[in-house]
């Protein structure tokens, strides 16, 4: 590629005006005329020649690109919406574009691609660090301020894919970091509450709802978007394979959060509700001559498909009325978690069910879960060591290794020099014993739930009143 240095004169108020401009030989168009670049302008000649030199070896190297006065709002406006959507979910989509309206555009909408610097990002996250909130109440947390970052980054990558920029300046910025360790405490209910909630809404229409949330982890989302073909009476099991969520006034169905479905076991009693929940909706159906064409498991009395937000404003009234710990529905889903590593169930089963990608999501966010869990996996083993739970096959290898052994225990060699039988331990008494863990909830668990009913008052409508 070459290039070279040419001079510019113009007449201004004050007298002939001098500048020093770097032209590019940069190809020929498709009708094969000779294509040039002009870049300037420059007060010297001396400055040209070094600029000349500097874009000569981006154009021999690939980094070069020409000169646009494309703004970041007009970029992401105008072509980079159209390539988001193509390649995530609409709901995805929809958060990215809230993100950089509220929190990206008003800041650096009008500068110019090829001006943007790694500085002008680095004062973007430390502003909305300190006072980023859209409602003027303080900053953005660094979880979010750091996505912020990732959607900046992935527009900066796709336009220097478009060849606007030369390389993504995202790149050395400076975001917060990672997220730092939960410090607000997970909001989860203890068994016994969760028993009072569920005798609680026995005989309401959404009842096989609370079940499968409670007692499977599955998300608002997931249990609005479930359908009859999802679900296998005969196996026991439900198939998560849709989501649904709101993205603006509309209700759209999505493929789950991790982005892949997944098969979840269901108990003998919340199959047996889910059975009898089909029943009273083709019974109500059958009577008030309605239909359900998307075979959508959970519908409002008009038979309208649940929304999500639905699930969590009823959740709320039910539980606020009941007088208990105030969570919100998704905290069900931590319910849930909590209780099955607490009761012992492996790590990577709770994973698979809750939906997760890898088992360290888990642990990351249920790690309050594990000290007990902890505690009584070191006293087992301890226990297994020292034998207080010796199994046969220990003893006896134990026994061999004493046979063979060219020199006995050192109890056993005392036993013979003084013809008394010597202490195994160093400690009298009855040797410990192995101990459990508590339950986090143990303090609690002799309470017992009342069966209680939640009034029709609330706007509680059974099937049983169709």
């Amino acid at each position: 590629m070459k290039g070279h240095v040419a001079r510019r004169q113009w007449q201004t108020k004050s007298g002939t005006k001098t500048g020093w401009y770097v032209v590019l030989d940069i190809g020929r168009d498709l009708d094969g005329k000779r294509r040039q670049k002009w870049h300037g302008g420059f007060a010297t000649r001396a400055e040209a020649e070094t600029h000349r030199v500097s874009l000569v070896a981006e154009m021999n190297a690939g980094t070069y690109t020409e000169p646009s006065a494309v703004m970041l709002d007009e970029w992401v406006t105008g072509g980079w919406w159209a390539l988001l959507r193509d390649r995530v979910k609409a709901s995805t989509a929809a958060a990215y574009e809230a993100n950089l309206r509220h929190h990206v555009l008003p800041s650096l909408g009008r500068i110019r691609l090829t001006s943007l610097r790694a500085e002008h990002l680095n004062r973007l996250y430390t502003r909305l660090l300190r006072s980023g909130r859209v409602d003027g109440q303080g900053g953005l947390s660094s979880h979010t301020v750091r996505n912020v970052h990732v959607i900046v980054h992935l527009l900066l990558r796709d336009a220097c894919s478009a060849g606007l920029i030369a390389r993504n300046v995202a790149e050395v910025a400076t975001p917060p970091p990672r997220r730092s360790p939960r410090t607000a405490p997970m909001r989860f209910w203890q068994p016994h509450q969760l028993r009072l909630f569920l005798a609680a809404v026995e005989g309401e229409h959404l009842e096989a709802a609370w079940h499968l949330a409670a007692l499977t982890g599955m998300r608002r989302g997931e249990i609005a978007a479930l359908r009859w073909d999802d679900i296998d009476a005969a196996n026991q099991r439900v198939y998560i394979r849709q989501t649904r969520s709101r993205i603006g006034t509309e209700m759209v169905l999505s493929s789950p959060k991790s982005g892949y479905g997944r098969l979840i076991d269901l108990d003998v009693d919340t199959t047996r509700r889910l059975v009898e929940h089909g029943d009273r909706q083709c019974l109500a159906a059958s009577r008030l001559g309605l239909v359900n064409p998307e075979r959508f498991v959970f519908l409002n009395p008009d038979f309208a498909p649940v929304r999500p937000d639905y699930l969590s404003e009823r959740f709320l009234l039910i539980s606020s009325h009941l007088g208990l710990p105030r969570i919100r529905f998704h905290d069900l889903r931590h319910t849930h978690a909590t209780i099955a590593l607490a009761t012992g169930v492996p790590i990577n089963v709770v994973s698979e069910r809750l939906g997760h990608t890898n088992t360290s999501v888990t642990l990351n966010v249920y790690s309050h879960v594990m000290p007990g869990m902890g505690a009584s996996a070191a006293q087992d083993i301890a226990n297994y060591v020292t034998g207080t739970e010796q199994t046969t096959e220990a003893t006896e290898a134990a026994a061999k290794l004493t046979r063979d052994s060219r020199h006995g225990p050192w109890h056993r060699q005392l036993e013979h020099s003084t013809g008394q039988p010597q202490k195994t331990s160093r400690f009298e008494g009855p040797q410990p014993t192995g101990r459990e863990a508590a339950p986090i909830w143990a303090a609690d668990e002799s309470s017992t739930a009342t069966r209680s009913h939640v009034p029709i008052a609330l706007g509680l409508d059974r099937w049983q009143t169709v």
